[in-house]
Order: structure tokens, then C-alpha cells, then sequence
């Protein structure tokens, strides 16, 4: 579900390989419908422990700036720590690092570049 959703909202065209990772049989995969469309979705690795990643988060362009990503990235937060996860990240595109730090989520350590797009790994501690 979120790896071809996320192939959309990020435009990418070609294979859907793109998005695919060894670890997605593993990982929660959330999103949110409207109207029978998937239309914002996020998928979670559990990294043992009390540790969690958030990967391949995005929201159909049609529907950005109406609230459904917060509320996707809320409900997860607080599943996880109801959970007892201690720590969850994403790397972030350096351009929505103050989307991210509206939750609480803080910027850790300096940019880096990944498939020409500069990323930032953020973390927010429950």
C-alpha cells in the first residue's frame, strides 16, 4: 500500500521497485482514505528495542495543506508510545524540517544527500 503511495506522492515515474526495501513485509503501513482513495500513508520499521523509523511519508498533492498528514503523523506518535517505543525518526527533506518540528521532532546532526535531495535526520523522544 504506502510503496506504491508513496512513488505517487513524491512523482515518481518508473518501476515501483523504487520504493520497495527488504524490511516492508515487517513494517506497519498506516494511511489515511478519502473517499475509497488512499490519500496520505506512512510506513514504520520497529528497529528492536524501543526504537522506530517512519519512512515513505507523504500525502497526494490534491490534499496537502488540509491537515491529513498531522493527523496521520499524530496518530502514529502516540500508537507508538502507547506501544513503549521510546524514540521514532525519519530522515527529512531538509525543505519540511518545520513541518516535522511542529511535533517536537529535532534535528540531529547536519544535512546529507540521498538520490540528489538533501535530508536531515530528525527524532522525537515520548
Amino acid at each position: 500500500m504506502c510503496g506504491k503511495y508513496a512513488k505517487i506522492a513524491y512523482g515518481r515515474t518508473g518501476p515501483l521497485d523504487f520504493v520497495k526495501i527488504d524490511e516492508d513485509p515487517g513494517a506497519w503501513h498506516i494511511g489515511i482514505q478519502h473517499e475509497g482513495q488512499w490519500i496520505s500513508c506512512l510506513s514504520v520499521f520497529f528497529e528492536g528495542g524501543r526504537q522506530a523509523q517512519f519512512r515513505k511519508f507523504g500525502t497526494l498533492v490534491a490534499f496537502q495543506g488540509q491537515g491529513f498528514g498531522s493527523q496521520l503523523l499524530s496518530f502514529m506518535f502516540e500508537s507508538l508510545k502507547s506501544k513503549g517505543i521510546h524514540t521514532v525518526y525519519c530522515s527529512a527533506r531538509a525543505e519540511k524540517t518545520e513541518f516535522y518540528a511542529r511535533f517536537g521532532m529535532q534535528k540531529i546532526g547536519g544535512p546529507y544527500e540521498k538520490n540528489q535531495k538533501q535530508y536531515i535526520r530528525m527524532e522525537l523522544t515520548f
